[in-house]
């Protein structure tokens, strides 16, 4: 799970520090989602029944999983975005930093949160 929220905290620093999400996160969202699509439906995290098959889940089913798949993702995202506001100086600080570089060291990055 701490893979999804990695890949989440991008979005929603973008959104913290821009008020928007850019298209650039949807490759992080679509691998969101295939983890918590794996951990819902094939691991039988979250009370659902563990279906290793997907193609044998009936559309009723599926539905079923998509939806618990959206509202993990959804309070995860949440979550995420709940943690990061606490740090939204910083972030803006560094994201400033960052795109005028093009890149940070750790150097670099620690004179930042220093």
């Amino acid at each position: 799970m701490d893979e999804v929220k990695v890949l989440l905290g991008g979005m929603a620093a973008e959104e913290i520090c821009n008020g928007y999400i850019s298209p650039g996160c949807g490759g992080d969202i679509n691998q969101a989602i295939s983890i918590l699509t794996t951990l819902v439906g094939r691991e039988g995290c979250y009370g659902l029944e563990n279906i290793d098959n997907y193609n044998l889940r009936s559309g009723e089913q599926q539905a079923e999983y998509n939806r618990k798949v959206r509202e993990v993702l959804d309070q995860t995202y949440q979550e995420v975005k709940r943690v990061l506001g606490q740090y939204s100086g910083m972030i803006t600080v560094l994201s400033k930093d960052l795109s005028q570089r093009g890149y940070l060291t750790g150097i670099q990055f620690h004179e930042n949160i220093d």
